[in-house]
């Protein structure tokens, strides 16, 4: 009964941990939405908790740009990532993430879903977040010069 007991600890202390971190994304309210309905972030746990942790140390932020449409009978969406400060609005574009996703089915909610698909996908290939977080230093420490 005992093992049970510290098993079942165990457990709700690791879910605690993995939804003590999120990550924080500046996105518009449409995007939002989109997310929210489609799914959120679908990328591995591991991944997921390291991008979150790098974020976190470096009180860093993603910032999303994205939309979606149907043109010409396709469904698209796409989505730009980069990072920017947790406080302010400074931010670096010299390193960022790109996606975009398409598919012959034309139809709005088709389209958000390949947006939120888009983010992901350029979230799952941002094995560079180490050099977008320096740009963000350098950026952070030339708009504390400008002051």
């Amino acid at each position: 009964m005992k093992t049970i007991l510290v098993l079942a600890t165990l457990a709700a202390a690791s879910i605690g941990a993995q939804a003590s971190c999120s990550i924080t994304m500046v996105r518009h309210d449409t995007v939002s939405a989109a997310f929210k309905k489609h799914g959120g972030w679908t990328m591995d746990v591991n991944k997921f908790d390291t991008l979150c942790e790098k974020l976190r140390k470096s009180r860093a932020r993603i910032s999303v740009q994205a939309a979606s449409t149907v043109l010409a009978e396709r469904s698209i969406g796409w989505a730009a990532l980069s990072v920017q400060d947790l406080d302010s609005e400074i931010g670096t574009i010299s390193y960022a993430r790109h996606n975009t996703s398409t598919d012959t089915y034309a139809s709005a909610d088709k389209a958000e879903q390949l947006m939120v698909k888009a983010i992901n996908g350029a979230a799952e290939d941002w094995s560079g977040v180490d050099q977008a977080l320096a740009e963000l230093d350098v950026e952070r420490k030339r708009a504390r010069r400008a002051r």
